[in-house]
């Protein structure tokens, strides 16, 4: 009888619709960062170009120079028309939101932008349209002027070296600094640009979890008794099979998972012998054997060559890859930026610069009007207007404290740092990254693909074969011919390792061929063929019985067991490997173990690692067997060794040792590992990693090396100390200007810092901040000397 076919419309799932909407809504803010930045270049550019380039050509000086009105050149013109939309368009969400911060009482990097670009753009066009106003009044009758204060004598008005009033079209460029506004805004529309992009990301790792989750499902139903499964393929006549979506899917049903199917939820199998890959959920390249009564979970892949039937238990949000994505969405959101620091400067430096512009202001202005300062202050400083005098000492503290330095103390360091790590293979995903791999303390590794190669590799070979010559045994290359041959038709990790092996190692010779030797030789093809998954194979090769697997498939085909060979399958077991039997005609002939070998550059970055003052441990889902043998040969913390854990498990883990006042990170590769990379403080990924790791990490380790995690720690911390650098210099240079700017050394020394020469000092502050980030390039070549150290054992352990 035919099988009945329905299909059934899948609702909107909740977790597909959120992660779709998040990665929408990341990717619509990029688009809108992107834009902004972009109509922000345009513009400003050419206020760069007129204000800082082409003055220095003669011809474009004199055009640039000539007056389109009294007192107002082309220069002025197109500096303020091109700066007017950055300033007030382009960057008018700064401006809202510093009016919002300043509306709740706080105060943060919006404000310090905000109040700087503002004071530049007024400024200059307060003093553009004072030198408009100058320009008409010295054309017109001469001023008079009086003396003012005590001793003041009078003034000739129509002397021009004191005419305080007199306009220079060629010097007035000096008054006004519109380009600083542009630039100012234009930089720190970038930084919001790469932030956005950080945030895209984030939705792109929750929505490649959850893409894992297969979308349909066949569903099994039997309308006269729909509670017994089938027992089998063949007993699956009566029952219907219908293709529903996973988000269908209740408690209870029984779904058809087909040979190479990934399953669809959380359940039990009711009935089917299968192997199922799951190293989404362990991380353990051998798939297991998965019968009657066998739990599974859903993403995992049927990789067995039969069909399972499993009865549904947990679905939706129940389900252990709804958990993982959960653990990921959760660990992602809960980390500080490393602008934290900067807002938590300005929420001190913002008020404090207000007070003191304002108290600069206060008290010239005071001075001013009650007629305390003599003349020679204005003649020495080219004021007109007693007013704009005091003005003039309270506007220049406000620029000079522009938060340039302060803004691009971290951007820039991050920006040569990344770059940096991207030419050493070094991914860094975010600044928060930076901060938090720079200051661990411990550094959990995951295992398998990790500290371990991923794939398994025989690692010992134990000839037990009789020593009565060739008729009662066979030699090593003969011996590994039949296991190569045996092995032929089978696809596990383990009997593609022992092929592998075999055609290395084999003898030639034979006819036919499952497949050939390292000397091109065809290996035998094999008869009467049986493989049961979690117990061996056994066929017949030329002639001979041919059987491979464990204790148990060697007792039940009567293959006795040597006490010997007992205590040396033992020893190989304790070591953490996977022995198995090779039995010729009834009798052992060899024991192979077969084992995921350690990366040959581990040992060395451990150590290398323990010398910086960490502390290094293990956390993995393998058993803990294998897991203390691999730390023992590679000295690794026994108390931070931790086997036999779920994914969810490996992120309490994590999260316990943060619980302890420790900085954590944790370095994995594989989908199991998303949930610890996510809730570590920094998770790195080694490149050969799969796509959800690389997605949940802050740093991708290109390479697949271990050598970069020490390359990735170095480089932290010289980015996060070249930042302190960086906020030091910032800080120092404004506790140094500030006092210039507001005027205390001018009655002594007449030492004062206009506000076109405090925005100089300004650009002059984020230049040098620029060149220190800069210096950082250094880093790699150290970084570069110390790897290659660390890869020569492993480049001679490769060619051993």
């Amino acid at each position: 009888a035919e099988l009945g076919l329905a299909l059934a419309l899948p609702p909107p799932s909740v977790e597909a619709d959120l992660a779709e909407r998040s990665a929408r809504d990341g990717g619509g803010e990029l688009r809108v960062w992107a834009r902004r930045f972009r109509w922000c270049a345009l513009l400003s550019t050419p206020t760069f170009l007129l204000s800082m380039v082409l003055p220095y050509f003669k011809g474009a000086h004199a055009l640039l120079h000539a007056e389109l009105a009294p007192g107002l050149t082309l220069t002025a013109a197109l500096l303020w028309g091109f700066t007017t939309p950055v300033q007030f368009v382009l960057g008018g969400h700064f401006h809202a939101h510093a009016f919002a911060a300043l509306r709740r009482g706080s105060t943060n990097m919006d404000v310090l932008v905000s109040l700087s670009t503002s004071s530049a753009y007024v400024y200059s066009a307060v003093s553009v349209l004072a030198g408009i106003a100058s320009a008409r009044a010295a054309r017109g009758s001469p001023l008079q002027h009086t003396a003012l204060g005590a001793g003041g004598v009078g003034l000739e008005a129509h002397d021009p070296a004191l005419v305080l009033g007199h306009h220079d079209p060629v010097s007035e460029h000096d008054s006004h600094f519109f380009e600083t506004a542009a630039m100012l805004i234009t930089f720190v529309t970038l930084g919001k640009l790469v932030e956005a992009s950080a945030k895209r990301q984030t939705s792109e790792a929750l929505r490649a979890l959850i893409a894992l989750a297969p979308k349909y499902a066949i569903r099994c139903v039997r309308p006269s008794s729909p509670g017994a499964p089938p027992a089998d393929e063949a007993q699956a006549a009566g029952w219907v099979s219908e293709e529903c979506a996973c988000a269908l899917l209740e408690r209870g049903d029984v779904v058809k998972v087909l040979p190479g199917a990934l399953l669809p939820a959380d359940g039990m199998v009711v009935s089917g012998s299968s192997r199922v890959d799951q190293s989404m959920v362990t991380g353990e390249f051998v798939p297991v054997a998965r019968s009657e009564g066998d739990s599974v979970v859903g993403g995992t892949l049927n990789a067995g060559g039969a069909p399972l039937f499993v009865r549904v238990e947990a679905c939706g949000d129940e389900s252990a890859l709804a958990k993982i994505t959960q653990l990921v969405g959760a660990a992602q959101l809960s980390k500080p930026p490393i602008q934290a620091f900067a807002d938590a400067v300005s929420s001190v430096f913002v008020p404090l610069v207000l007070l003191l512009a304002v108290a600069t202001w206060t008290g010239w202005f005071t001075a001013v009007w009650l007629h305390a300062l003599p003349r020679h202050y204005y003649l020495h400083a080219h004021m007109l207007s007693e007013r704009v005098f005091a003005f003039m000492f309270g506007c220049a503290v406000l620029v000079i404290a522009c938060p340039c330095a302060l803004g691009l103390a971290t951007p820039t360091a991050v920006m040569v740092g990344t770059g940096v790590g991207a030419r050493l293979g070094i991914l860094i995903k975010s600044a928060d990254a930076l901060e938090a791999c720079g200051a661990v303390e411990v550094v959990l590794f995951d295992k398998t693909g990790t500290l371990t190669c991923g794939t398994p590799r025989v690692s010992d070979f134990l000839d037990l074969s009789p020593a009565s010559g060739e008729q009662g045994g066979a030699g090593a290359r003969a011996l590994w011919r039949l296991i190569g041959a045996a092995e032929s038709n089978s696809d596990h990790p383990i009997a593609t390792a022992l092929r592998a092996h075999a055609s290395l190692h084999a003898g030639g010779g034979g006819e036919g061929g499952g497949g050939a030797t390292g000397n091109g030789a065809p290996l035998p093809v094999p008869r009467e063929y049986e493989s049961v998954p979690g117990q061996g194979v056994r066929c017949v090769v030329e002639g001979r019985r041919v059987l491979l697997g464990n204790r148990d498939w060697a007792a039940a085909h009567l293959v006795s067991l040597s006490a010997a060979a007992d205590y040396c399958m033992a020893g190989l077991e304790g070591d953490g490997k996977t022995a198995v039997l090779c039995c010729v005609d009834g009798a052992v002939h060899a024991i192979v173990a077969v084992a995921d070998t350690i990366k040959p550059e581990a040992a060395a970055t451990l150590r290398a690692l323990r010398a910086l003052g960490l502390r290094v441990g293990m956390i993995t889902g393998d058993n803990a067997r294998t897991a203390r043998a691999v730390a023992r040969e590679l000295g690794l913390d026994m108390d931070l060794v931790h086997a036999e854990l779920l994914p969810k498990h490996k992120a309490l883990a994590v999260a316990a040792l943060q619980e302890d006042g420790l900085r954590v990170a944790f370095v994995g590769d594989g989908i199991n590992d998303a949930p610890a990379l996510a809730r570590a403080d920094v998770g790195l990924a080694v490149g050969s990693g799969t796509e959800v790791a690389l997605e949940a990490a802050d740093i991708v380790l290109v390479r697949s090396s271990l050598t970069d995690v020490l390359g990735a720690v170095l480089l932290s911390r010289a980015v996060i100390a070249r930042i302190r650098l960086n906020f030091a210099w910032a800080m120092g240079y404004n506790l140094l200007g500030i006092p210039l700017a507001a005027g205390l050394f001018y009655p002594a020394f007449m030492l004062r810092l206009p506000p076109m020469f405090a925005g100089l000092a300004m650009a002059a502050s984020s230049v040098s901040v620029v060149c220190s980030s800069l210096l950082l390039r250094s880093v790699e070549g150290d970084i570069r000397r110390v790897r290659a150290a660390l890869d020569e054992p492993a480049v001679a352990g490769a060619g051993a």
